[in-house]
């Protein structure tokens, strides 16, 4: 008993000594440090996969959108759906009073997806300014200069311009898109729009941390974000051009056929520069992981909601082009 205690105080003393000395303190703080790295690291690893998972949701839906399996493939193409694409479903008689409940409790208004990117652009402001600070720069105008021109940081220049890119789309969704009467959107796909915008701004990690890497790749740097601003400018446009469109009629659930700019080729323009401006981010990020997964999975919606959109105006409006793709040029 007396050799336990003694071991024991012997162990208490020594720990005393350590953390009386400079260097012991040094070592304490050093393993302290590093601890609190690893959970981080541990936690934001952990973050990543679960972002890497959803994208991957998201591909195999939009794969199985495109094909024909028993059930799944119209789920997936009757969630997608939306807008005028959904349509107005009018019920009528005590028959179908269960169809109008259930209707009621899967669709939400379609002016909501304005949501998604006033959580986008909130989400991704705090996690741009939260990783600012980890770098210790100053949150001000030459800070993001520097992004843009130095070429020094991936992850902040990317950041910065996804930040333009969804507060552009709130200010659009706020005063130039005109909302059809009882326009509606799958509950669902209201929810997956949502995450979708959580899970962009987690996606936007680099894996370059090396100074000289990052040097060398100025002109991808400027080539890149010209390219990101250019598909910006275009989608603005197309949407311009649909606000004016629906403008030009009498009602707001009606539509004019648009045959001007990059309309006269495909059903859905703005959804290829939308993709455009998503390759951009790709070349900034020097195609890593996440960002590689996101831009799959964007293509692959986008290009499930142009196909639904192609076959309505096929099916409402007489006289539309047969040569029209749905949103690649002369490819899809």
């Amino acid at each position: 008993h007396t050799h336990t205690h003694t071991h024991t105080h012997t162990h208490t003393l020594n720990a005393d000594a350590v953390n009386r000395s400079p260097d012991g303190r040094r070592l304490v703080e050093i393993y302290v440090a590093i601890r609190r790295r690893m959970v981080t690291m541990s936690t934001s690893e952990e973050t990543l996969n679960l972002v890497h998972y959803f994208w991957l949701a998201f591909i195999l839906a939009s794969g199985l959108g495109q094909i024909n399996v028993p059930f799944l493939s119209k789920f997936v193409r009757d969630t997608a759906k939306r807008g005028k694409t959904r349509g107005n479903k009018d019920f009528d008689d005590e028959k179908s009073t269960r169809k109008r409940m259930a209707s009621a409790f899967l669709n939400v208004p379609h002016a909501w997806f304005t949501h998604f990117y006033i959580v986008g652009t909130i989400w991704n402001a705090h996690i741009m300014l939260k990783y600012i600070h980890s770098k210790g720069n100053i949150i001000d105008i030459n800070t993001f200069a520097k992004a843009a021109l130095e070429g020094k940081d991936p992850e902040l220049l990317a950041r910065v311009l996804f930040q333009f890119h969804v507060t552009r789309r709130l200010m659009e969704s706020v005063f130039i898109k005109v909302n059809r009467t009882k326009s509606e959107m799958h509950a669902i796909g209201y929810v997956l729009g949502l995450l979708y915008y959580v899970c962009a701004s987690l996606s936007l990690n680099s894996n370059s941390r090396n100074g000289k890497e990052t040097e060398e790749r100025k002109a991808e740097f400027l080539v890149a974000s010209l390219l990101f601003f250019y598909a910006n400018w275009k989608q603005y446009e197309c949407h311009a051009l649909l606000r004016n469109a629906r403008l030009r009629t009498d009602r707001k659930d009606q539509y004019a056929q648009i045959d001007s700019g990059l309309f006269s080729l495909v059903a859905c323009p703005h959804y290829f520069f939308e993709c455009v401006l998503y390759f951009s981010l790709c070349i900034i990020q020097r195609c890593s992981l996440s960002s590689v997964l996101m831009f799959v999975a964007v293509v692959g919606n986008l290009s499930l909601e142009a196909k639904n959109h192609l076959m309505w105006y096929r099916r409402k409006m007489k006289g539309f082009p047969r040569h029209r793709k749905a949103m690649v040029p002369y490819l899809y």
